[in-house]
C-alpha cells in the first residue's frame, strides 16, 4: 500500500462516522469520497476498497492510543518529583 499523506488521513476520519452509521457493508466508495471530500479516484489510488481504509482507520487508532498509553504508563512509573529529590539528598543517619 502507498504512503497516505498527512492531509487525506486525516480527512478519512469523516468515514470512521459514515462506516458507523451506515456499516461498511452498506457504505460505498462514493460515499467515502462524499462525506471526506476526497475525490474517487484519489481514493482509489491509495486504496484498493473500502475495507483497506476502515483498516487505515483501526491502525492509526491503534498507533495514536499506543502513543498515549506509553506516555502514561511512563508518568505512572517514574518517580515523583519528590522522590526523585530524597533520593539524591544525603542520608545523616
Amino acid at each position: 500500500m502507498r504512503k497516505i499523506p498527512r492531509q487525506i488521513s486525516e480527512r478519512l476520519s469523516a468515514a470512521a462516522d459514515l462506516f458507523a452509521e451506515k456499516g461498511l457493508n452498506d457504505s460505498k466508495i462514493e460515499d467515502v469520497a462524499a462525506v471526506t471530500g476526497v475525490p474517487k479516484a484519489t481514493l482509489y489510488y491509495y486504496f484498493p476498497g473500502k475495507e483497506h481504509i476502515l483498516a487505515h482507520l483501526l491502525s492509526r487508532t491503534l498507533r495514536q492510543m499506543t502513543v498515549k498509553l506509553s506516555a502514561a504508563c511512563l508518568l505512572y512509573t517514574s518517580p515523583s518529583p519528590r522522590d526523585r529529590t530524597r533520593s539524591r539528598m544525603p542520608s545523616y543517619a
